[in-house]
């Protein structure tokens, strides 16, 4: 059992975003979103781990490869007595850092606070082991999601052909289906805004009794209430994600800041959300 100071160190940085506009180079320089911009030096000729410090972001974490280094709005922290610092970014990956923020404008944390933060280390091997495991669980987890990135690109393209009829399906006789109709969306179906429910009558976890509650941004919850029995697009109505379009279908509750997509008989629900999308 052990600090994370006694088996990790903390170096600052004094590297403005401003100088990077004018800079190139081969090293990279890591800020709050990753990847800044590259530099002709480096801070670290070892890996290390950036910590965001200051701002909207405080406590996101990245493993910065050897010969890289950080912004200024970064903390940088590298294994020490050795330790492996690709187990410690795992490691620190669970700590709360909400715990540790300081500041009611703008939110920052320091290692000097949650470097007190302590935990159960490892042997060195043991630690290669582990940090081993879980990177290789990081590569297939980015595989899947360039997978993913990938299939969702080639649904775009066949979506812009099918709804520019440049792609036409035939009937089961091999006929041609007939001509599209131009219509209005408002001939298509009826658009209407949910119920209101209090945050404090909606649980994290789903339980017995309960449905799930949608709004602008996706599932809030579960909730001991429901509007919607079937299949129906939703439409973010205020919020981040206004105008984001979701299918949803069972026994459900939308509040009021998504709008309840009812197609009329003639419209297919699930056609009709892929044409809002």
């Amino acid at each position: 059992m052990k600090r994370l100071e006694e088996v990790a160190h903390k170096t600052a940085s004094s590297i403005r975003a401003r100088s990077l506009e004018t800079s190139s180079g081969d090293y990279p320089v890591y800020g709050a979103n990753g990847i800044a911009g590259f530099v002709d030096y480096f801070s670290s000729d070892e890996p290390h781990i950036g910590v965001v410090k200051d701002g909207a972001g405080v406590g996101r974490l990245y493993y910065c490869p050897s010969q890289s280094s950080v912004l200024g709005t970064l903390e940088s922290v590298t294994a020490s007595g050795g330790n492996s610092t690709k187990f410690i970014y795992y490691w620190m990956s669970q700590i709360n850092f909400a715990a540790y923020s300081t500041g009611s404008t703008i939110p920052h944390v320091y290692f000097k606070d949650y470097g007190k933060k302590k935990g159960r280390f490892p042997d060195s091997a043991e630690q290669s082991k582990i940090a081993a495991f879980l990177s290789a669980v990081d590569r297939r987890i980015a595989l899947l999601e360039r997978r993913r990135a990938l299939l969702t690109r080639y649904k775009r393209g066949l979506m812009q052909k099918l709804f520019s009829r440049d792609l036409r399906f035939k009937d089961a006789q091999g006929r041609n289906f007939p001509d599209w109709q131009v219509k209005r969306l408002g001939e298509v179906g009826r658009y209407r805004s949910g119920n209101f429910v209090s945050a404090s009558e909606i649980s994290d976890t789903p339980q017995e009794g309960l449905f799930p509650c949608f709004g602008a941004n996706g599932l809030r919850g579960y909730t001991s209430s429901k509007t919607q029995s079937g299949t129906f697009a939703l439409i973010g109505r205020q919020g981040a994600l206004c105008g984001n379009v979701q299918l949803v279908s069972g026994d459900f509750h939308a509040t009021e800041h998504a709008i309840v997509v009812f197609p009329n008989i003639q419209a297919n629900t699930i056609w009709l959300y892929y044409e809002l999308d």
